[in-house]
């Protein structure tokens, strides 16, 4: 019986608190003369990053920031060191982090204001680095921009709301509205602003040093202005794409598949040194660097014990994991013809109903038998004459299912298990990956 995941996890995902997704660890490539990218640090936990000129910096899954690379202007020394950090930006040689509550910490070189100009409101939902500027977005939909103005690239930011995300380049800036139109303005020697696209449809913008790149609802990208390394010209033309992202003078976009692509400016192998594996969640573009983030690795682990005859065992067919857009096949075996049961799937192995998990269920009869865990989707089931039964799935490819932990455990009817005549198997703990 193959039953959609979209209704299986999808829907449980507001009400149980899934499809934040887990943290993942970082890789890093390009120019390293200032160790931004050999310095880069280990571990999983991280579930952002950002790549300045010539820093870095990464969120860390409880809202905490770490940088490193060149700190010339204590654009790494200054990392605020508190929690409850929800985004990261970088700029040439400055960084700003937006917090939980919508304020804004800016720190590093402050020539032009980049830093000591930063609103002291709260409110904000986005933030964005320009080379020497800056910019936020409002929860209202409008925006926010400080620092350097050569080139207009504040005084000339829009005064209207209803946008829904902003982009810094080198001396210009982008917004997308929620029409998925495309405003620009700043320095436009090269197009990057003259020969922003028309239309609507379209997802996502980045800013590069003198071109942009836009990301439309069918997954294609679309690139204008300074094109002397191929960073528009040789634009993949193909679709599927989930993100993109800009350097100085190369661009990188990200699959629906977790795989990336690169090209433009290459001298530092910023392009060459690209990772060919997938699994990734998001990726940045620095000035001679890029930084990405691998997403988690999909896992499936047994654990407590079953009661009553047999008992039954809960595992994945031979070489089925939950990944993200594939087949998942989780089989539960040592059951009697046409013996009847419910699988439960749920969110924790916490609590169940207030109750703390695991519980034994002696008290209503079922002697010697545990819940492990949470049971907010059911799914009946029968061994018919094969004595087991294989629940089917297929795993959404939605990346906000990327990460989440699910748990299952099979309750069968068993006169013989005790006096409710219920049995019940070992638990299962799945994560989602790739």
């Amino acid at each position: 019986m193959r039953l959609p995941l979209a209704v299986c996890f999808v829907a449980l995902l507001p009400a149980a608190g899934w499809g934040q997704g887990q943290p993942g660890a970082i890789l890093s490539w390009g120019r390293d003369n200032s160790g931004q990218v050999s310095k880069a640090p280990a571990g999983t936990n991280f579930r952002q990053v950002a790549a300045g000129s010539q820093h870095s910096l990464a969120l860390r899954s409880d809202g905490s920031i770490v940088s490193w690379g060149y700190n010339t202007f204590r654009q790494v020394s200054d990392t605020p060191t508190s929690t409850g950090f929800t985004q990261v930006a970088a700029g040439y040689h400055h960084s700003l982090a937006l917090k939980a509550d919508g304020s804004i910490t800016s720190w590093g070189w402050d020539y032009y204001g980049q830093v000591s100009k930063t609103p002291t409101s709260k409110g904000f939902t986005q933030v964005a680095a320009g080379s020497y500027h800056s910019l936020a977005l409002k929860a209202d939909g409008s925006i926010v921009s400080w620092g350097l103005d050569t080139y207009a690239q504040v005084s000339k930011t829009p005064t209207s709301k209803g946008f829904t995300k902003v982009s810094g380049g080198g001396y210009h800036s982008l917004a997308l509205t929620a029409s998925g139109s495309i405003v620009a303005w700043g320095f436009d020697r090269y197009g990057q602003v003259s020969s922003t696209p028309s239309g609507i449809g379209f997802t996502a913008v980045a800013a590069g040093s003198y071109h942009s790149l836009a990301l439309k609802t069918d997954g294609s990208i679309i690139s204008w202005g300074y094109d002397t390394y191929g960073q528009v010209t040789k634009t993949p033309t193909s679709k599927g794409f989930a993100q993109v992202a800009a350097g100085s003078y190369h661009s990188l976009a990200l699959k629906a598949d977790g795989s990336i692509v690169s090209w433009g400016h290459d001298t530092y192998a910023q392009v060459s040194k690209t990772p060919t594996t997938k699994g990734f969640t998001d990726l940045s573009g620095g000035g001679y660097h890029s930084l990405a983030l691998s997403g988690p690795v999909a896992t499936y682990t047994a654990f407590g014990t079953g009661c009553g005859k047999g008992p039954p065992i809960l595992a994945p067919t031979a070489g089925s994991l939950p990944k993200l857009g594939q087949l998942f096949n989780l089989d539960i075996s040592r059951l009697s013809n046409n013996q009847t049961g419910l699988l439960f799937t749920g969110a924790t192995d916490k609590t169940w109903s207030g109750v703390p998990l695991p519980f034994a269920l002696d008290p209503i009869g079922m002697s010697g038998c545990t819940l492990y865990v949470s049971t907010e989707f059911t799914t009946p089931f029968s061994s018919g004459p094969s004595n087991h039964y294989t629940w089917s799935v297929t795993i959404p490819n939605q990346a906000t299912l990327l990460g989440i932990d699910f748990f299952q455990q099979a309750f069968v009817t068993d006169p013989s298990a005790n006096a409710l005549g219920v049995g019940t198997s070992n638990a299962g703990k799945g994560t989602v990956g790739y």
